[in-house]
C-alpha cells in the first residue's frame, strides 16, 4: 500500500492502582522511505509520547507529545513539535456503543518559529450483532493545522462492515473517505479516499478462499491513477512433518449418527489432552498421545442436546503401539428420567378409605434411590426440594427402587420401585409418594370361636387403645385376686362334732372364728403375668368338712367372662 517501506516500533504500558482506575504510557517511532510519488516526501520521521489517566473504561485523559520531520530530496518542508491534551468518554447501550472524543492542542513550526492553536473532534458509534456481524461508523474534524493533519481543515469518515452469511461465508467492507475543507489545491478542499471489500468462504480443514477488490478515489494522490485491484486469495494452513511419522500415541476415529448411520462433520472430538475436528467423512486422527486410557469426549454437544456417546467411547494406548488405534463412535439422542418424593398427611387427623382423605404434606430429603437396567446402576438422593436427578440415559426400561430413606415412623412407600421406559429425547417423571402405614387391631369376641372384627386405627388412637386395654386387664387380675382369696375361707357357723384327725379346733373364748386375712395378690408383681392376656382363674381346693370323715361341698368359683374393651 502508500505506506510501504516504512519501519514502525511502538510500545504500549498500562497499569491499575486499583481495578478501575488506570495510568497507561503509550509511545512510537516511524520511519518512512516510500518509492517515488507525486508530491510525496522522500524521508518522514516522526516521534510520539502520551501519558493517560482513564477510569472504568469511561472517561480518560490523555497528554502527548508529537515532533515531525518531512524531506523532500535535501530539502526539509516539514520540521515541528506538538503538544495535545485530549479527552474522551465512552457510553454502551445495548447493542450499540458511542464514543467520543475532543481535543486542544498547539504546533510549534520550528521553520518558520510559529505557533497555531487547533482543535479537533471525533464521534464513533459501534452496533454489535452477535453471531450475525458488527457495524461501525466514524467521523472526524479538525479546524487547524497540524503536524499530522497536514492541511488546515480536515473532515474524515468511514464506516467498517462485517457481516456472516449462510455456507461459512463473510463479508467485509471497509471504506475512508477525506476533505480538505481549506486544502492546498484548488483552496475548497478534495475528497479522497479507499474502499476495500472481501468475500471469503472457509472450510473446516481451516482453508480459506476469498475474493477480494480494493478501490481508490482520486488514486493520483496514491501516486497509482486510476487504479484498481482484484485478488482471489487462497490461505491454508500447512503441516510440515519435522520427524518420522510413524511416532507412538496415534489413534484414528471415526464419528456417526446413530440414528441415520451418517458421518457427523464439523464436531470437536477431544481425546486426553488434545482435540481434532471430524472432516465431512466423520473421521478425526490423533498424534502424539500419551499411554494410557483416554475418554473420546464431543465439545458442546451433549451438554446443550442430551447426547449419548455409543461405542468405543474409550481408547487404550501402550508404549509399545505402534499402530494407530482405531475407534468408531456413535452420537445417541439421549433420554431423562426424574423423580420426586412427597409426603402425604391423614386430612383431619385419622386415615380413611377414600383417595381424598390424604393432604399433600411436603417433600423429603436425602431418600436414596437406584435406577437400574440391564446394563448398569446409577444412585442418586432426593435433595432439599424432593428432586432426584439421574442425568442423560440411554433410551431403554429401567426399574425405580427405593435403596435408603429417612422417613417419619409408621409411614411407608406407597410403591418401593416404578418400572419406566423411555424413548430417545423423552423425559419422564417419577413420584414417589410417602403414607402413612395402615395397621391391623384384632378385637376378640364375648364368646370363645366368635367371629373377629377388624379396625383400622391411626397411630395416636392406637396409643390410646393400648392404654385402655392395660387398665382393663389389671383390674381383671386384682378381682380375680380377690375371688381367690374369698374362696379360701373356711365355712362359718354349724355344730362341731369330734375333732377327726386333721380337722381345726372350734374358736373357743377369746378367739376369733374369722379367718385369717392374708395380704392381696399385687398383679403386678407378677413377673409372669401378661398384662394383655386375661389370667384364667384357678378352682379353689375342697373346704374342710363339718362332720369328722365326711368329706365336704367344695366351694365351687365361676370365671366371670373377660369384658370387651370398648372401641376408642
Amino acid at each position: 500500500g502508500p505506506l510501504r517501506g516504512g519501519d514502525v516500533q511502538e510500545g504500549y504500558v498500562e497499569f491499575h492502582p486499583i481495578p478501575k482506575l488506570s495510568f497507561t504510557l503509550n509511545g512510537g517511532l516511524r520511519d518512512w522511505h516510500p518509492p517515488f510519488l507525486p508530491n510525496a516526501p522522500t524521508e518522514q520521521k516522526s516521534r510520539n509520547l502520551s501519558v493517560a489517566i482513564g477510569w472504568g473504561g469511561i472517561v480518560s485523559l490523555e497528554y502527548g507529545e508529537l515532533t515531525r520531520l518531512d524531506r523532500f530530496e535535501s530539502v526539509i518542508a516539514v520540521d515541528g513539535t506538538q503538544r495535545t491534551l485530549r479527552a474522551t468518554a465512552s457510553a454502551r447501550f445495548g447493542a450499540f456503543s458511542l464514543s467520543a472524543a475532543a481535543e486542544h492542542g498547539e504546533a510549534l513550526d520550528l521553520m518558520k518559529g510559529a505557533k497555531s492553536g487547533y482543535e479537533a473532534a471525533s464521534l464513533s458509534l459501534r452496533a454489535d450483532f452477535g453471531s450475525i456481524g458488527a457495524l461501525n461508523m466514524y467521523g472526524s474534524s479538525s479546524n487547524g493545522r497540524t503536524l499530522s493533519a497536514g492541511a488546515a481543515g480536515i473532515l474524515a469518515s468511514g464506516v467498517n462492515a462485517q457481516l456472516h452469511l449462510p455456507w461459512r461465508l463473510d463479508l467485509q467492507v471497509s471504506s475512508s473517505a477525506q476533505r480538505a475543507t481549506l486544502g492546498d489545491y484548488d483552496g475548497s478542499g478534495v475528497w479522497f479516499g479507499q474502499s476495500d471489500i472481501r468475500l471469503d468462504r472457509s472450510f473446516i480443514d481451516g482453508t480459506t478462499i476469498g475474493v477480494r477488490a480494493q478501490l481508490l478515489q482520486r488514486a493520483s494522490l496514491y501516486g497509482t491513477p486510476n487504479a484498481a485491484g482484484y485478488f482471489l486469495e487462497v490461505r491454508r494452513p500447512i503441516g510440515m512433518p519435522t520427524g518420522p511419522m510413524r511416532e507412538p500415541g496415534r489413534a484414528i476415529g471415526r464419528i456417526r449418527d446413530a440414528a441415520t448411520g451418517a458421518p457427523v462433520a464439523g464436531a470437536m472430538v477431544r481425546l486426553g489432552d488434545q482435540a481434532a475436528v471430524t472432516d465431512d467423512e466423520g473421521q478425526v486422527m490423533f498424534r502424539g498421545l500419551s499411554p494410557g486410557t483416554h475418554k473420546v469426549e464431543i465439545d458442546g454437544v451433549m451438554q446443550m442436546h442430551g447426547e449419548l456417546l455409543v461405542g468405543d467411547v474409550a481408547v487404550n494406548l501402550t508404549k509399545e503401539t505402534k499402530e494407530p488405534v482405531r475407534f468408531a463412535v456413535s452420537m445417541m439422542r439421549g433420554a431423562g428420567v426424574r423423580a420426586l418424593v412427597r409426603r402425604f398427611d391423614p386430612a383431619g387427623g385419622t386415615v380413611g378409605s377414600r383417595a381424598d382423605s390424604l393432604v399433600d404434606a411436603g417433600v423429603i430429603s436425602n431418600v436414596l434411590v437406584a435406577i437400574m437396567s440391564d446394563r448398569d446402576t446409577v444412585y442418586s438422593a432426593s435433595d432439599d426440594k424432593g428432586r432426584i436427578e439421574f442425568g442423560t440415559l440411554r433410551p431403554g426400561s429401567y426399574v425405580l427402587k427405593i435403596r435408603d430413606s429417612e422417613i417419619p415412623d409408621h409411614y411407608v412407600f406407597a410403591e418401593e420401585q416404578i418400572p419406566v421406559r423411555v424413548n430417545a429425547g423423552q423425559q419422564v417423571d417419577i413420584e414417589f409418594k410417602v403414607v402413612p402405614q395402615r395397621r391391623t387391631v384384632t378385637f376378640v369376641g364375648p364368646q370363645s370361636g366368635s367371629p373377629k372384627s377388624e379396625l383400622r386405627l391411626n397411630p395416636k388412637q392406637q396409643k390410646e387403645f393400648e392404654k385402655q386395654q392395660e387398665q382393663q386387664q389389671l383390674e381383671q387380675r386384682v378381682q380375680q385376686s380377690r375371688e381367690q382369696q374369698q374362696s379360701a375361707e373356711p365355712p362359718r357357723g354349724g355344730n362341731a362334732g369330734p375333732a377327726g384327725p386333721g380337722a381345726q379346733p372350734r374358736a373357743g373364748a377369746g378367739q376369733s372364728t374369722a379367718p385369717r386375712a392374708e395380704p392381696k395378690a399385687d398383679p403386678r408383681a407378677d413377673p409372669k403375668a401378661d398384662p394383655k392376656t386375661p389370667q384364667t382363674p384357678q378352682t379353689p381346693t375342697p373346704g374342710t368338712p363339718g362332720t369328722p370323715g365326711t368329706p365336704g361341698t367344695p366351694a365351687t368359683q365361676t370365671p366371670q367372662t373377660p369384658q370387651t374393651p370398648q372401641t376408642p
